[in-house]
């Protein structure tokens, strides 16, 4: 998935009826037409994973099960995604399909808020 800073919103919600080759397709012609593709953009990737619902899982996306909240990270230790716990206690690869995803880091950063503090003025 592709996060356009400019406007806040992944290239999926900004072309709802676009399959992701058609926006990978702009992506890709967008990076040929401005350099600066990276300072506007954030390539999110695909973790091969999916929730309870068969939802794919990104870098990013926050999961719960009603109980525990996790987000889902690049653990570069194990070369592999893991999910960090923001609520809760669990091993949610290990139940992970019980889990939904709720919403993404940069889309939803407001569901990180409670645990870690994010976005608060000091």
């Amino acid at each position: 998935m592709v996060w356009g800073k400019e406007r806040n919103k992944f290239y999926s919600e900004l072309l709802p009826n676009s399959e992701a080759k058609i926006i990978f397709n702009i992506w890709e012609m967008d990076w040929w037409l401005d350099r600066d593709l990276e300072d506007k953009n954030i390539i999110v990737q695909s973790t091969n994973l999916f929730d309870m619902d068969g939802e794919e899982i990104f870098e990013g996306n926050i999961v719960s099960n009603g109980e525990c909240r996790a987000v889902c990270v690049w653990d570069n230790s194990n070369a592999e995604f893991d999910f960090e716990m923001v609520k809760g206690s669990d091993q949610v690869k290990s139940w992970l399909d019980e889990y939904k995803i709720i919403g993404h880091i940069l889309s939803n950063p407001e569901l990180l808020e409670e645990e870690y503090g994010i976005g608060e003025s000091n």
